[in-house]
């Protein structure tokens, strides 16, 4: 018998029988030529990076399967035709049409295999039925499954988008699946998908695409809290494009930042509340207007501001950074006060929601505060947060000293006595050391500028009255808690001790004097330094200083 070659598979002609014909040997060797072929297509199926695309795809699957079944039928009523014994009927008695037909939608089998491994760019009506079936499985599940349909949605993700403003499943699958957190945290390392979100929402604003917008501000906040991230790698370079794309290009600040219980869930939620605020540090900057670029000299980024974005953003950082450990805190108000950015055109509302946020934040920071640890460092932070947010312009300063000035002094109105309740206790002594870390320098200068004359001669007049009243107190508390000792001298000793325990309301470089109701500020050693006499002070109404 001759050898007949069909894709190696020639050898079946030798291992026949005589009996059977060479084109039976043909039409048999053709079939499973042909199921290797599928066979190797089913293989791909199996393949974990097309299992998203096929499950989507299953009616094309299922054609692909029943062109299978139908090529089989075909090859095999074309090998039995030449056994049937009489005339053969015209054109269907004749094992080449049914081959040449194998043949045409094995053609067509190979068509719809070559779809079916296509990537999806839009959805169909049945691919997005699919996606509904599909979706609920996937993103439920383990990592590897949420990646492969994150690496599969990137393709038609724009698409997809569009097709949930109109498609009432599609869209609530979009919001209960592709919303909830795990996705999300995988999402936030796709370029494709955070881009494409940006680009969606900025060109859609009319449109009723809340859940879109609810998506990409559940997405960017994510990226904040993972230390691997697009937008987190982005924070971290020099121009940081992605960012400024986002807030300058796009304008997405309200979308993003507008939410306070967003706000407050992404602090509550953090793993790692530190670089959370730390990124957002940078956000923040940015969005006052820090320039990254020569080019940008000319821009005025302040007029972007939306006042009620800068009061989440204060906020947020009022009740984040006293919640890290104190070395961080330090680190934290240390990156804060160095900004960068020329605030000084500013206009008033701005101003005051910027003056009130900073002075919130440092009551809040100063509740909490040790004074007794690394004071130098505190001082440099607290002197450049003053001098960047509150010295830039007029309405800053005015609203800070108000704001500072009540808190200390208390008010003499009924209903602002009540608010502020805690001045009758003893309770303002906790701002006390903010003021002389910012105004120390000046206040013990001898050269007080005119303007803030009264500013300081209030807050000291007040100190005359109060502090021996606080020492007094304190120093009680002291001999409470300990046993006077019998002689004159040991008690000469504790009495002195308890005068110092007023310490803890100043700043170690100042001393309160019980005795001669002074305070005494150190600059550099025992040897520098400088008394203000508060009783004097008060009656000749000026900063009298103790004589050398």
């Amino acid at each position: 018998m001759n050898q007949i070659p069909c894709l190696g598979l020639n050898f079946l002609a030798k291992c026949s029988e005589s009996h059977i014909t060479e084109h039976f040997l043909f039409n048999l060797e053709t079939a499973i030529s042909g199921l290797a072929v599928f066979i190797a297509i089913y293989a791909l199926v199996l393949e974990k990076r097309f299992q998203v695309r096929i499950a989507l795809k299953k009616h094309t699957q299922k054609k692909i399967i029943g062109m299978i079944i139908v090529i089989f039928i075909l090859t095999f009523i074309g090998a039995i035709l030449p056994f049937i014994p009489g005339y053969a009927p015209p054109l269907l008695g004749y094992p080449i049409f049914w081959e040449m037909l194998a043949s045409f939608l094995l053609f067509f089998g190979i068509y719809f295999s070559f779809r079916l491994f296509k990537p999806i760019y839009k959805l169909t009506k049945k691919e997005a039925k699919n996606l509904n079936i599909y979706a609920p499985h996937t993103t439920s599940k383990y990592q590897d499954s949420l990646n492969l349909i994150l690496k599969e949605s990137e393709y038609f993700w724009n698409d997809f988008l569009k097709k949930t403003i109109n498609d009432e499943e599609l869209r609530e699958t979009f919001i209960i699946y592709f919303s909830q957190l795990d996705f999300l945290k995988m999402a936030t390392k796709s370029h494709k998908i955070l881009i494409g979100t940006i680009n969606f929402v900025s060109k859609n604003r009319v449109k009723n695409i809340t859940h879109i917008e609810d998506f990409l501000r559940k997405l960017i906040l994510s990226s904040l809290d993972q230390s691997e991230s697009i937008l987190s790698d982005d924070l971290i370079s020099s121009y940081k494009p992605i960012t400024q794309y986002i807030l300058r290009e796009c304008k997405l600040d309200l979308i993003i930042f507008g939410d306070t219980r967003e706000l407050f869930f992404l602090k509550t939620n953090s793993k790692n509340l530190n670089q959370l605020c730390e990124y957002l540090i940078e956000i923040f900057h940015m969005y006052l207007g820090r320039k990254y670029h020569y080019q940008d000299d000319e821009i005025n980024y302040t007029d972007l501001i939306n006042i009620k974005i800068l009061e989440n953003m204060l906020d947020f950082f009022k009740d984040s950074i006293n919640l890290v450990e104190d070395e961080k805190r330090r680190k934290l108000l240390n990156k804060l006060s160095h900004h960068y950015t020329n605030l000084q055109k500013l206009d008033e509302e701005k101003s005051t929601v910027l003056a009130n946020g900073i002075y919130d934040l440092l009551e809040n920071y100063a509740s909490e505060k040790d004074w007794s640890k690394k004071p130098e460092i505190e001082r440099l932070s607290l002197i450049d947060l003053h001098r960047n947010y509150i010295e830039c312009n007029e309405f800053t300063k005015k609203i800070f000293k108000e704001r500072l000035l009540k808190k200390i002094v208390g008010s003499t109105d009924t209903e602002e006595k009540e608010k502020y309740f805690y001045n009758l206790i003893g309770y303002y002594p906790m701002m006390v050391p903010i003021y002389f870390y910012i105004y120390g320098n000046e206040l013990f200068s001898e050269k007080t500028r005119q303007d803030n004359l009264i500013f300081h001669l209030t807050i000291l007049k007040t100190m005359q009255e109060n502090l021996p009243k606080l020492a007094v107190g304190k120093i009680q508390e002291y001999f409470d808690e300990i046993n006077l000792p019998q002689n004159e001298d040991d008690i000469k000793i504790v009495k002195n001790r308890a005068q110092k325990i007023m310490s803890d309301i100043f700043p170690l470089s100042v001393f309160y004097d019980k005795d001669k109701n002074s305070i005494t500020y150190f600059y550099s050693g025992k040897e520098n330094h400088d008394t203000i006499l508060l009783n004097e002070t008060k009656e000749q109404n000026k900063i009298v200083f103790e004589k050398k």
